[in-house]
């Protein structure tokens, strides 16, 4: 399986291919030969992957977009595995404008990049490389409210726009699945 890039700007190296030449005819992106994608996603100047194991990031790294940390956000011509990510059962990427999200199969989410206007979900003004766990503080549904059951949401599926992230969640209590919402991020 190979990976393509395609389109006519490429800036900040968001296609992968090693360089910053647009390129109206795929291509195909360095550094993920052989590896098994299971999720790629792209942004505004960046781009994320997900083999079976490891998230890799490329493009522009600037407010830490790519996860690298918030002493590396230099652009990345080649994916470049997020190793800050190391160790995460992830089974999803998304990519938004100057945000990324990575989903884990146990349904938190970790977000990084530019957090203005809440897009990453904990606080309006957080800004972070560091992928960081959201939490998902959100009222029980209306149905489970007057019977106290104990519980907590589950992110299923996740998806980030220009300057917000969505996600789909479930409520579950004592590892079953009652409800599924969707929730916005930057409310």
């Amino acid at each position: 399986m190979e990976l393509y890039g395609l389109g006519g700007n490429n800036e900040y190296g968001q296609l992968g291919t090693g360089d910053t030449q647009p390129r109206s005819q795929p291509i195909t992106v360095h550094g993920l030969s052989g590896l098994t994608l299971v999720d790629i996603a792209a942004g505004g100047w960046h781009s994320t992957a997900l083999t079976q194991m490891e998230v890799y990031g490329w493009g522009r790294g600037e407010h830490g977009r790519l996860g690298f940390g918030d002493n590396d956000k230099s652009s990345k011509m080649v994916p470049q595995r997020v190793n800050l990510l190391a160790g995460e059962d992830i089974v999803q990427v998304s990519c938004g404008g100057t945000h990324s999200v990575a989903l884990t199969r146990d349904g938190r989410m970790y977000t990084f990049g530019r957090g203005d206007h809440g897009r990453l979900g904990y606080g309006r003004k957080v800004t972070t490389g560091q992928p960081m766990e959201v939490p998902i503080d959100i009222s029980p549904p209306k149905n489970l409210r007057a019977n106290g059951d104990e519980g907590h949401w589950i992110a299923k599926l996740v998806a980030c726009g220009g300057r917000h992230t969505l996600a789909i969640a479930e409520w579950h209590t004592g590892g079953s699945k009652i409800d599924m919402t969707r929730c916005r991020l930057d409310v």
